[in-house]
Order: structure tokens, then C-alpha cells, then sequence
């Protein structure tokens, strides 16, 4: 897939928003969000407070604009990291319907 470069960025989030990987990541943005990673948080105890595995209830984009609800246990799965990075497990919706 080629993209002019200055499209990149938004042709990655489509793509990453619709399941696809991405790889290298070098290539999409510059190194400096993974060297904040490294960094020692600026708030330790809020970090460790919002680290971990959570339920997906609801999803705001942009924050305060609700995209997507679920109940309880059905939403997606995230797991974040004391730095803010997480990933986000989802099964689709195909694989729980039931034949017929």
C-alpha cells in the first residue's frame, strides 16, 4: 500500500481502527512516544492507580463524544500500562453469533 507521506498518519489510524497491524512503527511517528515510556511517570501513585486490566463500559472520540456503549463483561478488554499505553482486545461480533 503506498500513501503520500503526508497522509500517513491518517491512513494508519484507519487502518489500526479496522483491526489491521502496523509494522515498523518507526516509520509512523518519531521515536519520542516510545522514549516517554520510559520516562518515570509525573503523577507515580495516579499512574499505578489507572494501570491494569479494565472492561470496556463505554468509548469516547473525541473525549466527552460517546462512539460506543457495552454492558458489563460484553465490551472489549483493555489492558494499560502505568505509562497510559494499552491494547485493546475485542472478539468480532461474526465470531459470537451462532450458525443459521
Amino acid at each position: 500500500l503506498l500513501v503520500p507521506e503526508e497522509s500517513l498518519a491518517s491512513a494508519a489510524k484507519a487502518l489500526v481502527k479496522r483491526g489491521h497491524a502496523i509494522w515498523p512503527s518507526q516509520r509512523l511517528c518519531e521515536p519520542v512516544p516510545w522514549k516517554a515510556l520510559r520516562a518515570p511517570p509525573s503523577n507515580p501513585p495516579l499512574a499505578r492507580r489507572l494501570a491494569g486490566a479494565w472492561g470496556l463500559v463505554r468509548r469516547e472520540e473525541p473525549p466527552g463524544t460517546v462512539v460506543a456503549e457495552h454492558s458489563a463483561g460484553a465490551g472489549p478488554i483493555r489492558l494499560q500500562a502505568s505509562g497510559g499505553l494499552f491494547i485493546e482486545l475485542r472478539i468480532p461480533e461474526e465470531a459470537v453469533r451462532a450458525p443459521g
